[in-house]
């Protein structure tokens, strides 16, 4: 069989030493084989987003670890400034409202970044606001919010803030520094830029924010993080995993440690240009700007209002290439292509042809 050309925004084609830790065989998730496999796992993504706090393993995807950054620190009723340049920020917001928050959205253009001055300028008349969620790395519209230039300015006027990132496609395909970003929460997830397999959520959270978790009233037990801290300390999860997401991850971090993650980070910034670039010459719209483009994810859209749906559906039986859906307002005219994980860029080159052929024959 002809080999598919796998370049989605995640999951991602696996490394073969991650596929071969996927394999072995099965083992019990209480044993003290796992348990020196999760606390390596752990220990080693903690040092790839730069915290000393604890990083917790759940079984689940990203959302269920963004659920749990609502349900354990907030009550009916607390007020969230949630930004929304893309799909991930409403989904965040949605989520926020079925527990009751009074969520404040700050809507950007969709290929914009997160903006500091409008943030400071809404914490401002917004004076009960008890937590700030952004996305690092918003792969609908493929824009990268540089946490930073959003966390310094606002913890220095805001030192009680609970400020959130989803970074679930932006750890592993840029740098991420979450003690020295002053981030509360981070959340991202097995199957993307770390190049693991579904099956895990991964969230940390800052020393101080077990004071928000005994004052928090949300209904919560699946992803009580207290739960979850006690399970840890035997370094195991709070509820059965998948044990080959666990071995994959494990396997797939120490690969990204290897490497260098500066090394890895460089790759997917090359790759991440070399998609914008052929996409331009092709005609296809990028409709975000270079200097703010994740290197996780690029949203391209079609030309003259061509059919999305259409052209995925000829690019994938005609080319065996298989793009992303584009996302919300993308959806109708646009798709995705994935440049993280185990993807290299021989894969983007014969995606990218085939990409053109079908344009051509549309």
């Amino acid at each position: 069989m002809e080999k598919e050309v796998f370049v989605i925004a995640g999951p991602l084609p696996i490394h073969p030493e991650v596929m071969k830790a996927a394999s072995v065989p099965m083992f019990s998730h209480r044993s003290p084989r796992f348990q020196v496999i999760f606390q390596r796992t752990a220990e080693n993504i903690g040092k790839i987003i730069g915290t000393k706090n604890d990083v917790y393993l759940v079984p689940s995807s990203g959302t269920g670890c963004m659920e749990a950054a609502i349900a354990n620190f907030f009550s009916e009723g607390d007020t969230i400034i949630v930004v929304d340049n893309g799909l991930f920020g409403q989904k965040f917001a949605a989520n926020c409202r079925k527990f009751r928050l009074n969520t404040v959205v700050l809507k950007e253009d969709w290929g914009q970044p997160a903006n500091v001055e409008r943030i400071l300028s809404t914490l401002e008349s917004t004076p009960q606001a008890k937590g700030l969620f952004f996305v690092h790395s918003e792969t609908s519209a493929g824009v990268l919010t540089e946490v930073p230039d959003i966390t310094r300015p606002v913890r220095e006027k805001y030192p009680d803030l609970v400020i959130i990132v989803d970074s679930v496609s932006g750890i592993g395909a840029c740098p991420f520094c979450m003690d020295a970003w002053n981030v509360d929460v981070v959340v991202t997830a097995s199957q993307k830029a770390l190049g693991g397999i579904p099956g895990l959520g991964i969230i940390s959270v800052h020393e101080r924010m077990w004071e928000y978790y005994a004052s928090s009233d949300l209904p919560k037990y699946y992803f009580d993080l207290n739960n979850i801290r006690e399970e840890h300390k035997n370094h195991m999860t709070f509820t059965t995993p998948s044990v080959y997401a666990v071995t994959a991850l494990d396997r797939a971090v120490q690969l990204l440690l290897e490497e260098g993650p500066e090394n890895r980070y460089a790759y997917c910034r090359a790759m991440r240009d070399y998609v914008i670039e052929r996409g331009e010459k092709m005609g296809l719209l990028v409709p975000t700007k270079l200097e703010y483009a994740t290197p996780s994810v690029t949203s391209l859209l079609l030309p003259d209002n061509m059919d999305a749906v259409q052209f995925r559906k000829k690019l994938l039986e005609e080319e065996n290439v298989m793009v992303a859906p584009g996302l919300g307002e993308y959806g109708p005219c646009g798709f995705r292509i994935g440049h993280m994980g185990y993807i290299q860029m021989e894969d983007l080159e014969a995606a990218l042809d085939g990409c053109q052929r079908v344009l051509n024959r549309m």
